[in-house]
């Protein structure tokens, strides 16, 4: 009996069916990683992006975010990233691109930029919530920049801009993500309070 069905599988199934099996077979594992992928992923309480024309790293946003994740108490997901953004070379152009990408993304809701920035995010007023919003200190230039300069946990990150802000997207109409929003306010909060 064993004999026959081995006769059978590799001399009529594996010779006629062999790709379709294995197209099958990678096509299922395929489908079975992004199930997982999706099932499994973590998304962010707070999301924060570090901007600057001046040098900035990984490394700076990440101290900035495990002292938020310790001033919280570890109940939050934290994620960051930090974005160099200088005048036209392509390491710039592929971090202005990752900006706009950012401000775009709902998941990223906390900024902090440097006065190299005030420009650019001026222009995004209607993207942010007014300091006023967020019962928070507000720049006397835009209303939507809460001043951070002279915060002791990015002194010791080491910021070299001379005026740091800090600001929070304004939420869309999704009453579903409030608690994200109202998340970066108190982190706002807390940079401040040092």
């Amino acid at each position: 009996m064993m004999k026959k069905f081995k006769h059978w599988f590799v001399n009529v199934y594996w010779y006629h069916y062999k790709l379709h099996t294995l197209g099958g077979l990678f096509g299922a594992l395929i489908l079975g990683i992004m199930i997982y992928s999706g099932v499994t992923r973590v998304t962010p309480d707070v999301f924060l992006t570090l901007a600057s024309a001046e040098p900035v790293a990984f490394t700076q946003s990440d101290m900035i975010t495990d002292y938020l994740a310790e001033k919280d108490g570890g109940e939050m997901v934290f994620a960051s990233n930090a974005l160099q953004l200088s005048e036209a070379s392509d390491p710039a152009m592929a971090s202005w691109e990752q900006l706009h990408i950012a401000l775009i993304d709902e998941e990223r809701t906390l900024f902090i930029v440097g006065e190299s920035m005030r420009e650019f995010f001026s222009d995004l007023t209607d993207s942010f919530m007014s300091a006023e919003e967020m019962e928070l200190p507000a720049d006397a230039e835009n209303p939507c920049m809460v001043p951070l300069t002279g915060a002791p946990i990015l002194a010791d990150v080491g910021l070299v801009e001379e005026a740091v802000f800090g600001l929070v997207k304004r939420p869309p109409e999704n009453p579903e993500d409030a608690e994200r929003f109202e998340n970066a306010i108190q982190c706002l909060r807390w940079v401040l309070e040092g």
